[in-house]
């Protein structure tokens, strides 16, 4: 699934639990013009079943999951084993992203819809 997501913008998406899926962001700033991403050192993606969650029911990270092609567009790779054993239903994500001064910009959020497998 390709999407374009302005800075901090709301996204809803789609798997069938079990599945590998691979969703590709490209990040834009509140003029649509392309984000530049290459400052930031920590990119986070974390689902819960609710925002009030203590623990997230998978975090994907820069390198484990999410990777970078500047200037602008993430790759999130959400493999088979972080929602086989999760019920369908609807869940929040993020994606999170900060620099070494510590600053912290939430790029994406939204609903991530984890759909009934059939085969098992």
């Amino acid at each position: 699934m390709t999407t374009s997501a302005i800075l901090a913008a709301r996204e809803s998406i789609e798997m069938k639990r079990g599945d590998k899926t691979v969703f590709v962001f490209t990040i834009r700033d509140s003029a649509g013009d392309p984000y530049d991403m290459s400052a930031y050192t920590k990119i986070n993606m974390a689902a819960k079943s609710s925002p009030d969650m203590a623990e997230a029911c998978f975090v994907l990270t820069l390198q484990d999951g999410i990777s970078l092609t500047p200037p602008n567009v993430l790759t999130v790779t959400v493999e088979h084993t972080h929602t086989v054993n999760l019920a369908c239903g609807s869940y929040h994500y993020d994606i999170q992203c900060s620099d070494d001064a510590g600053k912290v910009d939430t790029v994406i959020e939204g609903t991530l819809l984890l759909d009934q497998d059939i085969t098992r």
